[in-house]
């Protein structure tokens, strides 16, 4: 049995379409797409070798070396002015906040066994403390 393909252009009775005919070669003086400008262009750069390194006299700098057993300096952020001490009963304190002291002006907190609203005046002196 023949296991060759066929040579002419049918395979069992169905006709196979040619090769699509060649393009044309475009015409001189007739515009291309830019696309295919851009395409050509982009594959001469690909295709071409990178241009070589300049070729310099300066050497690569030692890294200096740091002292054994020293840290490099740790950059701190500005801290949060301190907490308000606020003496609501005798012998009993309550810290508050810098923020609930000169910006919100109170400060409701759970201590000692009962509930306490403490408020404060626009220089940031305690105005009232209400024991719940």
């Amino acid at each position: 049995m023949d296991t060759r393909r066929p040579e002419s252009g049918t395979i069992e009775g169905n006709a196979i379409p040619g090769a699509p005919p060649p393009r044309r070669a475009p015409i001189v003086g007739c515009l291309v797409q830019r696309s295919d400008r851009e395409r050509q262009a982009k594959m001469v750069w690909l295709t071409s070798p990178p241009p070589p390194k300049p070729a310099t006299d300066r050497r690569p700098r030692p890294e200096a070396s740091q002292p054994v057993g020293l840290q490099p300096v740790r950059v701190f952020g500005p801290l949060p002015p301190p907490p308000i001490a606020v003496q609501v009963e005798p012998g009993r304190i309550i810290e508050v906040p810098h923020f609930s002291a000169h910006v919100s002006r109170q400060w409701k907190t759970r201590r000692f066994g009962h509930k306490w609203h403490i408020r404060f005046n626009g220089n940031g002196i305690v105005r009232s403390i209400k024991k719940k």
